[in-house]
């Protein structure tokens, strides 16, 4: 099943190109016109570096610590993580349908995006005077290279759109001096397509239906098989009704029909689409929801999830990982959220503080009402 989240296995089924600098088709879309119109105000502009700065762009209240997974859920496709590279971390800017990847190369800091969309636009956020701004292609893909030279570093950005995918990159880097260096080539040697034409179903349902989107709620229902567990959720923060699906329930002797894992269902532009997973560890954690969240552990993990307001992703909100060494010294991993629009609080240092935490949260979730399914008879 998909997966959306820091913990949950990304060893899925996917149904998008996984790539680095994801290149895309060989069809180009953003020929020199929509290339030559594109501009540093499509950009947030809380987002966009002052002339001079380092192409890494500055990260503004909007943009949210994530998974490479909760970037697959906005852009429907993966970064995939440059062989060598070092201090790897995860955006998304879900007002912009927008991923990001930092990553350190061979001594370079490079700042990656991918943004669904359906035309060619500036997505670097970077905001220089190019000494160099022409047309380049890119893994098939018409685009643009640029390069700004200024007294105290060289800066390059590569930027294109593949309309096959609707996705639009960009990748930069910045040095005190880049005279030889290809970022075209750090782009392309990176490229890892599937076949175009191969369908790769995300979740069971999926796979029964031999297709990832539906025209209802109904319709979807009617590929389930016996056995197969549906139900409705409202969540708070979400204006729309969200289904759950699960290959098999369990009772849990206090008059439901559980579920250690389930894949969600929204609609979104128009259709049905898969927008999040959730998975329990075992039977003694079946999955829950009180209407705001979906809660789902094991018996040294607590994940919490919600909608994103414009019901296009489920995504993490609260994540305590109980970690142990080989002496048995216990150590804590994880990230706090006020809300469904800020970004993660890091875990106190103490692991004693971080022990309460894990323990309230674990109390708190043993009340929250078990989610029921309907079975499939």
């Amino acid at each position: 099943m998909k997966k959306r989240i820091v913990t949950t296995l990304i060893t899925v089924a996917m149904s998008a190109t996984l790539l680095l600098t994801a290149c895309g088709g060989s069809t180009g879309g953003a020929g020199s016109d929509a290339a030559a119109g594109a501009t540093e105000a499509a950009a947030p502009a809380e987002d966009a570096a002052a002339e001079g700065d380092n192409t890494t762009a500055e990260l503004g209240n909007p943009w949210q610590e994530a998974a490479e997974t909760d970037v697959y859920a906005l852009v429907g496709a993966y970064f995939v993580v440059p062989f060598d590279a070092t201090d790897v971390t995860y955006h998304v800017l879900p007002s912009e349908n927008m991923g990001q990847m930092d990553f350190v190369l061979d001594g370079l800091e490079y700042t990656e995006r991918m943004k669904s969309t359906t035309a060619f636009e500036d997505i670097s956020g970077l905001n220089y005077e190019w000494d160099v701004d022409e047309e380049q292609s890119v893994c098939g893909s018409e685009g643009r290279i640029r390069r700004a030279v200024t007294d105290s570093e060289t800066v390059d950005s590569l930027l294109w759109f593949d309309p096959g995918m609707e996705v639009m990159f960009s990748l930069s880097t910045s040095d005190k001096d880049l005279d030889g260096f290809d970022i075209v080539a750090i782009a392309e040697s990176n490229y890892q397509p599937e076949p175009e034409e191969e369908f790769m179903p995300g979740s069971f349902v999926e796979e029964a239906a031999g297709k990832e989107t539906f025209e209802s709620f109904d319709e979807l229902i009617s590929y389930l098989k016996k056995d197969n567990g549906y139900t409705y959720l409202d969540l708070e923060g979400f204006n729309g009704k969200l289904l759950a699906v699960t290959e098999g329930t369990f009772d849990d002797q206090e008059g439901h029909k559980a579920a250690m894992d389930a894949t969600f269902y929204g609609e979104v532009n128009g259709a049905v689409r898969f927008v999040g997973n959730a998975f329990s560890d075992g039977t003694a954690y079946p999955l829950r929801c009180d209407g705001k969240l979906v809660y789902d552990a094991g018996n040294h993990r607590y994940e919490s999830e919600f909608m994103t307001p414009n019901g296009d992703a489920l995504m993490v909100k609260d994540y305590v990982s109980q970690d142990y060494d080989d002496a048995g010294n216990v150590s804590y991993s994880g990230f706090l959220r006020d809300d469904n629009t800020s970004d993660g609080d890091d875990l106190p240092e103490d692991p004693k503080e971080c022990e309460k935490i894990f323990n309230s949260l674990m109390d708190a979730m043993q009340e929250k009402p078990v989610i029921d399914f309907t079975v499939v008879e």
